[in-house]
């Protein structure tokens, strides 16, 4: 589109599209951060099958975290059964298959919401590229109404 062709915008309208640009900037944002925070969900869900994986049905000897850097020295009388949240505050005793079965469903479910987030980042960006471009022809379309000012 030639810039004599481009339909006048004015001040106001510009506004809004940078207006439009920064709500979009902070979507991406905060799409990023919750991104992280999945990310870091797949990863302790990976890390507890593993963990789980490494259970050898014998009796075992670990340390069990109290909190603020503070252990205490456990032993696992039976490792062929874990205890899994399944939801709501409900814990049930799980054989070790059955709870790596339930936590790769929960992990499938979260890699699914972490691609809607990527779907959303996505999307939002090209709204900001399109944004951008409209904002970059006004720039054109002004300098060129107005002269380069020489």
């Amino acid at each position: 589109m030639k810039v004599d062709d481009m339909p006048h915008i004015d001040e106001k309208e510009i506004q809004k599209k940078y207006m439009q640009y920064q709500v979009l900037k902070q979507q991406i944002e905060s799409l990023y951060e919750e991104k992280q925070r999945v990310d870091a969900g797949i990863r302790e869900v990976d890390s507890t099958i593993n963990a789980i994986n490494s259970l050898h049905g014998q009796d075992e000897e670990s340390m069990s975290l109290l909190g603020t850097g503070v252990y205490v020295s456990t032993e696992t009388k039976n490792t062929s059964e874990v205890v899994i949240n399944v939801g709501s505050g409900v814990f049930l005793r799980k054989k070790k298959a059955d709870a790596v079965e339930i936590l790769t469903k929960r992990k499938k479910e979260i890699t699914e919401f972490n691609n809607e987030i990527m779907r959303q980042i996505s999307h939002s960006s090209n709204q900001m590229d399109d944004i951008e471009e409209e904002l970059q022809e006004f720039m054109q379309q002004h300098e060129h109404r107005h002269g380069s000012g020489e």
